[in-house]
């Protein structure tokens, strides 16, 4: 799927083309796919529609199951907000082309592969979540009736790679980073 995805976004077609003064998203490939987490992005509804067309139809030939009650959707049209219509939804095919209707979420937040993005991209949405993944994994191991290096070799094998993960995605400078976290420390 994501070989699929990434093709389309190489489709020199403008409806698949993100626009306007500032470009939201820059990259060669607007999708992103992990496992059976899938992240696509279109310069429109119309364009999302199309996307959509196309992954059910490829779905449906390959029989990969898309699980709609997982699905999460989002519409998302910065500067445009006032344009998106009050119920925007597209439409999903599963097997036999049977139409379900998506209704698509008017928010500017959402969460991609366990990261967190927001409208304005600054992270603080994303900070609180790694600082509460931190104290709360960090609370599991103190309370764990097991020797300091066993403690140490949990924090190595689980919460150091994990935290690096969600540290690599994030938008923060070194300096807005030092910033937050003595922040944290004073409250």
């Amino acid at each position: 799927m994501d070989i699929l995805l990434c093709a389309l976004d190489t489709v020199k077609e403008d409806i698949f083309r993100i626009k306007g003064a500032i470009d939201i998203i820059s990259a060669e490939c607007n999708s992103v796919a992990y496992a059976d987490d899938l992240q696509s992005v279109a310069a429109s509804k119309a364009a999302l529609q199309k996307k959509a067309n196309i992954v059910s139809a490829f779905s449906i030939t390959f029989r990969i199951k898309i699980n709609l009650t997982k699905l999460r959707r989002l519409m998302v049209q910065f500067g445009l907000e006032a344009t998106v219509e009050n119920d925007p939804t597209i439409i999903v095919y599963t097997e036999g082309w049977t139409p379900n209707i998506i209704h698509l979420r008017k928010d500017t937040s959402f969460k991609c592969l366990g990261i967190k993005h927001s409208e304005n991209n600054d992270g603080k949405e994303h900070f609180k979540d790694l600082l509460t993944f931190l104290r709360r994994s960090c609370a599991i191991i103190e309370k764990k009736r097991a020797s300091p290096a066993a403690k140490l070799m949990a924090l190595h094998a689980s919460v150091y790679p994990a935290a690096i993960y969600k540290g690599v995605y994030a938008p923060w400078t070194l300096k807005i980073s030092t910033t937050r976290c003595s922040n944290q420390r004073t409250t």
